[in-house]
């Protein structure tokens, strides 16, 4: 059996244009115990997402559109991160963007919040 590193080998996603057929796309969220299943990937935060291809990790880039989220689940998942690190704000996590160290009670580091990337977190 197949360990999880070596089902899924670690690489930069592959950025790939999303077809709109009716006003909707054509890819599904992977879940494991009701949440949406994610990891690492080059230092960014990515979801494993179904597509007619097969099994992609997609980064949270990919889910953005603008300052908004285009996806209710991964929008869903992010305000779930954020209300824990405002409940416990002294526990050390990484930034959901890159891999450095969040200040306390966010979900980003200080870096990524200058450039501007929690209008759409926290927006």
């Amino acid at each position: 059996m197949l360990t999880r590193s070596q089902s899924f080998p670690t690489r930069m996603p592959i950025p790939r244009t999303r077809e709109k057929v009716a006003d909707k796309t054509k890819y599904s969220l992977i879940f494991t115990a009701q949440t949406p299943e994610t990891k690492r990937v080059n230092k960014q935060i990515c979801f494993l997402v179904e597509t007619d291809e097969g099994n992609e990790w997609w980064s949270i880039d990919e889910f953005v559109d603008g300052e908004e989220f285009t996806d209710s689940v991964v929008c869903d998942w992010v305000n779930e991160k954020n209300e824990t690190a405002t409940k416990f704000p002294k526990v050390r996590r990484r930034c959901l963007m890159c891999n450095s160290f969040s200040n306390h009670g966010l979900t980003i580091c200080g870096r990524c919040k200058f450039m501007g990337r929690n209008k759409y977190i926290y927006g």
